[in-house]
């Protein structure tokens, strides 16, 4: 799998989980996103992933509403 392919994924997947945990009521502090931050600043970063992510349709808006709300509660 590509590098850039990985941090799509990861992307998807901790925004997800942040997004579960918000629905249950948890607390969330500042190491629960760490591993987004470090895989959203990759993709800001990259040309390449960013063209990945074009090719496959991904909707950002929804795949990061779980960081964004994480961030409010932080």
């Amino acid at each position: 799998m590509k590098a850039a392919s990985k941090v799509l994924l990861i992307i998807e997947d901790e925004s997800r989980k942040l997004r579960k945990r918000l629905d249950k009521g948890e607390e969330l502090k500042f190491d629960d996103v760490k591993i987004l931050l470090k895989a959203l600043g990759l993709f800001a970063g990259d040309s390449q992933i960013q063209r990945e992510a074009g090719k496959k349709s991904i909707w950002w808006e929804v795949a990061l509403t779980g960081f964004a709300a994480a961030m409010k509660k932080l």
